[in-house]
């Protein structure tokens, strides 16, 4: 079992990896919603910032070069590149010729010193096709445990959360760590796309909701919501909950944001996505077999 100690900027969590020969060190922002890694390479032609570090494949003598494009796009911004491979090291695993993309557009996913994104879903997310790094380390037999989790950490309230980078959490990889929680985990089947479970019920205030209605509206900040997945309920800290007030409030129109919304698919369909608002309230740990 390795831990990796994550940074947090804004809303997203952020590790350092080791690519290349010899070995250059970058941030990427980790996501399970996604399966794909990427890196901002040169020329960057978008999204990429004057202190963003590049990856250079010529300046690496384990890069592969390939002539297949890659393209994906995401809830908040597309890339486009190619996909190379690599020696690429994270959490003290490291993987060689491993394929990504490097990619000379990145708009509007990095900020600041972050050079990309690790996906961490299922392959069959994966528009390069390629088995995402821990799954890879899975089925290379460098893990003890087809497992990672994830126990973030919590700054609602800490101006200086917002321009600096701060104290993320703690990502293990091979393993679990029993000591960032209490009692058994509940393990839940999942598809294999994205770590997808079912939602079994949501309360507000003791009060279960319909959450098969298209809309609805919470209007009053001390919420007490919470969730219910496998027969367990967890409740969601109202700092997580409420993201403030809507630019739009004024006087009789006292509005705020909250973190939980359902978003529609192409076929009209209401999906909730639940990210870091909740899951700094558990602690979560994601399987790539079912546990014995």
């Amino acid at each position: 079992m390795e831990r990796r100690r994550l940074m947090r900027r804004d809303s997203q969590y952020y590790g350092q990896v080791h690519v290349g020969t010899p070995s250059v060190s970058y941030n990427v922002i980790i996501d399970t919603g996604s399966s794909d890694f990427l890196l901002a390479t040169s020329p960057c032609e978008a999204g990429c910032e004057p202190v963003t570090p590049i990856y250079h494949p010529s300046l690496s003598s384990s890069s592969v070069a390939s002539s297949q494009d890659f393209q994906v796009t995401y809830g908040t911004g597309a890339a486009r590149g190619v996909l190379v491979a690599d020696t690429v090291s994270f959490g003290g695993f490291t993987l060689e010729e491993q394929t990504f993309a490097a990619c000379y557009n990145l708009s509007g996913i990095l900020q600041d010193d972050i050079s990309g994104l690790l996906g961490l879903g299922w392959q069959p997310l994966a528009t390069s096709h390629a088995l995402p790094f821990v799954q890879a380390l899975w089925e290379k037999g460098s893990l003890e445990h087809p497992v990672f989790g994830f126990a973030f950490a919590r700054w609602n309230g800490n101006s200086t959360a917002l321009d600096h980078p701060m104290p993320g959490g703690l990502l293990t990889i091979g393993d679990v760590d029993h000591h960032l929680f209490e009692g058994e985990l509940n393990w839940l089947p999942s598809s294999q796309s994205y770590w997808q479970v079912e939602l079994q019920s949501m309360s507000v205030m003791g009060t279960v909701l319909d959450i098969s209605a298209e809309q609805v509206t919470i209007d009053t900040t001390k919420v007490l919501i919470s969730f219910t997945f496998g027969n367990i309920t967890y409740p969601m800290n109202t700092r997580d909950f409420n993201n403030g007030a809507t630019t739009s409030s004024g006087p009789g129109n006292e509005r705020c944001i909250g973190a939980v919304f359902v978003l529609s698919d192409m076929h009209g369909k209401g999906r909730w996505i639940f990210g870091d608002a909740f899951l700094k309230n558990v602690y979560s740990a994601f399987r790539f077999d079912p546990p014995p």
